[in-house]
């Protein structure tokens, strides 16, 4: 380790030591206020250096660590890939039913309208047909007398027209 977190790692163990010490005052713990007193001399002694061999052995360690690591991450990474796509077909096939159920609902609904009238829909009319009607319809000879109704009392004149 460098000087530096060496120097952080015994100023944390400082405060640590400062905030059992005042939970040991406030509870009356003895447990926490024996120990701060041993704790200060242990942060004050430097590790002992590990040899090469020991460095080397641990550094191999660390490196094939990794490796699994990095190799279970690759498989995760895989799995959730393939699971996203499942999602997303699965998504897709219950959007793709949603809609045939849909358009077998408009076409029942179709149905159902269709047999409530007793004779069948007229059918679209093609344009010659259409002329030949409207054509019909304007030269119809017009009602010119005039008929009037009334109900209950009215005059008798109006009744017989």
């Amino acid at each position: 380790m460098s000087k530096k977190t060496e120097i952080e790692m015994m100023e944390l163990m400082a405060q640590c030591e400062t905030a059992l010490t005042d939970y040991a005052s406030r509870t009356g713990a003895d447990a926490f206020a024996n120990s701060t007193s041993a704790g200060a001399a242990k942060a004050a002694i430097k590790p002992k250096l590990k040899s090469q061999q020991a460095l080397a052995k641990m550094a191999k360690s660390l490196e094939a660590s990794r490796v699994n690591s990095s190799e279970n991450i690759a498989k995760l990474e895989a799995k959730i890939t393939a699971k996203a796509d499942s999602i997303k077909h699965h998504k897709r096939q219950q959007e793709a039913l949603k809609q045939e159920q849909e358009q077998a609902r408009k076409a029942d609904l179709a149905n159902k309208r269709k047999a409530l009238y007793r004779t069948p829909e007229p059918q679209p009319k093609t344009q010659p047909e259409a002329d030949i009607q409207t054509k019909a319809q304007n030269e119809l000879p017009v009602d010119t007398s005039i008929r009037h109704r009334s109900f209950g009392k009215g005059s008798s004149n109006l009744r017989r027209s």
